[in-house]
């Protein structure tokens, strides 16, 4: 069974190098990137991955943060051999409107033309804890991105709204309990939306992938084995 992922805001899928590598060395991950210079809509980054599903093969879709909406709205279309979702501190609607409305007025090309102090960058992403050489790496990636692509994927978060819709695979939410950037709220969107849901949660910042790599990808890892065990 292949482990379909989906990145956050970056788009660029780097930043899962670490929960990749202690991954079962039996299971196959597959990172759909999003294109770094288009602008491109929910809707249409939903067809941009829908494209690049398997399509001979069982697969799981792990979509971390800004994906959620992708996965859930590719859910909604029931793909075939889709087995199940793994939500990573994700949402369904704008997750937290003073922080969003906050981005939306701060000057965001001068910020990030010159990037983020590191302070700013442990205390509302990565954790007090991330090494320099995590910080150095989501700097880079930050630099490297084009202004207009992160300015218009905020703006899609900022606009989104929840969806009624029941999703009835197995979902699978991934909540670090120190995320300063999704409300807990979001999280009773899906529990709402999702009546198959089992919440696994981890003490770290908004990007537990990258703090907590090791601990979120042995819970991956062991719900992978039982969807497997099933079919």
């Amino acid at each position: 069974m292949r482990l379909i992922l989906l990145p956050g805001l970056d788009g660029t899928g780097e930043l899962f190098s670490e929960f990749i590598k202690n991954l079962s060395k039996n299971m196959t991950a597959t990172c759909i990137s999003y294109p770094e210079q288009e602008r491109l809509s929910y809707s249409e980054l939903v067809e941009h991955v829908r494209c690049r599903l398997p399509t001979n093969e069982d697969f799981v879709i792990l979509a971390e943060s800004f994906s959620g909406p992708i996965a859930f709205k590719l859910a909604q279309a029931e793909p075939k051999h889709l087995q199940a979702i793994v939500f990573v501190a994700s949402f369904l609607r704008n997750p937290n409107r003073v922080f969003m409305r906050l981005m939306r007025l701060l000057p965001l090309s001068i910020i990030l033309r010159y990037s983020p102090p590191d302070f700013v960058v442990r205390k509302w992403m990565l954790g007090d804890e991330a090494s320099h050489e995590m910080v150095l790496k989501f700097k880079s990636i930050l630099r490297r991105l084009p202004i207009k692509t992160i300015k218009f994927r905020l703006q899609e978060i900022y606009k989104l709204s929840l969806v009624e819709f029941m999703l009835n695979y197995p979902v699978y939410y991934i909540k670090p309990l120190q995320d300063r950037l999704v409300t807990d709220d979001n999280y009773i969107d899906f529990v709402n939306t999702c009546p198959n849901i089992e919440l696994f949660t981890l003490d770290g910042p908004h990007f537990i992938l990258q703090s907590n790599a090791e601990s979120c990808a042995n819970y991956v890892n062991q719900r992978m084995n039982q969807i497997s065990g099933k079919n």
